[in-house]
């Protein structure tokens, strides 16, 4: 039996809402908020807006609006250093901020218009390219732009159990991992096969594999008896006033 779900493409206000949506989960996932369990439903917002034929300028807009609402969410520390060490007014510290998040919010409007475009070309289910393409705008992010804040993976850094695949392909990795189960669950929610149903559950046992094989290998460290405490303080500098060392 097969169910699709229909596949005419959202109104433009439904699309850009969603992915403004997807956004604000984003931006719960990182601190301050710290719902790091968001991260890995974050994009399916997005990326049910991105399984619809779109226009690629369109489908690149959605993405550019995604990556402002997340970027400007999760790198708030750049205005309040602006404001507070800089010392520039709120309002042109803000402007600032969102001219910078615009510019880095190209490379995942790169992301929707590259999945958009694979989608429309070999259906749905190549939704399970998308942690692929994901990935590798992150990691050309970063060698392109030197900036790499706020990767997706980096939404799991207190979560060792589903972080160790790390050693093998960074956080790029890690990213790719969590956008799985959104594409997952998007595939499910799309279309329902036989086989988007398999996809969607050996992704998501994928997933758990991990986070099991990581639980298990976690090995608690005792420390030996002859260990001693340590204590190490920092003091508060004034930021702004030349620092002389006298030693």
């Amino acid at each position: 039996m097969t169910t699709v779900v229909n596949q005419q493409p959202p109104t433009t206000l439904v699309a850009v809402l969603l992915a403004l949506f997807s956004a604000i989960i984003t931006v719960l996932s990182f601190p301050n908020f710290s719902f790091s369990f968001l991260a890995w439903f974050s994009l399916i917002p997005l990326l049910y807006a991105l399984s619809k034929p779109h226009k690629p300028a369109f489908a690149f807009l959605l993405g550019e609006l995604f990556g402002i609402g997340y970027f400007y969410g999760t790198c708030y520390w750049i205005t309040y250093s602006m404001i507070n060490y800089g010392e520039l007014p709120v309002v042109v510290a803000h402007l600032v901020t969102l001219i910078l998040v615009a510019i880095v919010s190209l490379f995942p409007a790169v992301f929707a218009l590259l999945t958009n475009h694979i989608v429309k070309k070999q259906g749905v289910e190549a939704l399970v390219c998308a942690p692929i393409v994901w990935a590798g705008v992150e990691y050309l992010r970063l060698h392109i732009s030197g900036v790499g804040w706020n990767a997706l993976g980096y939404s799991q850094s207190f979560s060792p159990s589903l972080i160790w695949p790390a050693k093998y392909g960074g956080v790029f990795l890690i990213s790719a991992l969590v956008i799985l189960i959104s594409a997952a669950i998007t595939l499910a929610i799309c279309k329902r096969t036989r086989l988007t149903i398999s996809i969607s559950i050996t992704s998501i046992l994928v997933c758990l594999s991990v986070f099991f094989i990581g639980r298990l290998s976690i090995k608690e460290i005792s420390l030996p008896k002859d260990s001693i405490n340590v204590v190490v303080a920092q003091a508060v500098a004034p930021v702004g006033v030349p620092q002389v060392y006298k030693g």
